[in-house]
């Protein structure tokens, strides 16, 4: 089963022990993945062997979260035609300054991702809202401690509209988030966005929540 495009992977080739049709030892030449779609970090995985029939299927194990993930090769092309679990796509690098405000806004991201990847769209758009909420209230908390509670309990829109001080792009583009997310809830759409546009918009939302606590930090 073909589970979406495989957009990661490693520019060096390297060999690997596999067992061939013939039930022996062989070496296959492949370009291994290069991210984690558990963990989401780039990593060098570490191939723990494959089988060849008509195709080449290896086994890599993370060595960050040593979880296990499969690649499917055939021997025209040493990038992988499958991989399962789906590798997230067009992942943005998430700032240090963003996952210490927000470490849970990382792994929902990921799972949206993946969830999109794998063309479940209602998933990803769901999620996508949802690692949305998780960075918005964080980063309010962030910047209004003393109104944590109160923003913790608050309708997300409240705390979108928090933003609109601190920078009034900011606060268009989560709102625009929002109700691509809230869309997809809905029996009828009436929006014509996808999740990819969701993820588009949260990619550009990242840099402008990373400069305004950079911004905090002394010369």
């Amino acid at each position: 089963m073909k589970v979406g495009v495989f957009m990661y992977f490693s520019k060096k080739e390297e060999l690997v022990d596999i067992i061939n049709e013939e039930d022996e030892e062989d070496e296959f030449e492949m370009y291994p993945p290069s991210v984690c779609p558990y963990c989401g970090l780039a990593v060098k995985f570490i191939a723990r062997g494959g089988f060849k029939s008509q195709e080449t299927l290896i086994t890599f194990e993370c060595p960050h979260c040593n979880k296990l993930i499969s690649a499917l090769y055939n021997d025209t092309d040493y990038k992988p035609l499958n991989i399962y679990p789906p590798q997230p796509t067009q992942l943005a690098k998430i700032p240090e300054e963003i996952l210490d405000i927000s470490p849970e806004f990382k792994k929902i991201y990921i799972q949206a991702s993946t969830a999109e990847s794998n063309n479940l769209k209602e998933l990803a758009a769901l999620a996508y809202r949802r690692a949305l909420e998780f960075l918005v209230k964080d980063f309010c908390i962030h910047k209004y401690p003393t109104s944590k509670d109160a923003i913790i309990k608050e309708h997300l829109s409240a705390s979108i509209k928090r933003l609109e001080d601190i920078s009034p792009i900011m606060n268009d583009i989560a709102n625009k988030i929002r109700l691509i997310g809230n869309d997809y809830t809905h029996y009828q759409s009436k929006l014509n966005y996808t999740p990819s546009d969701m993820k588009k918009y949260i990619n550009i939302l990242i840099p402008f929540i990373q400069g305004s606590i950079l911004s905090e930090q002394p010369l």
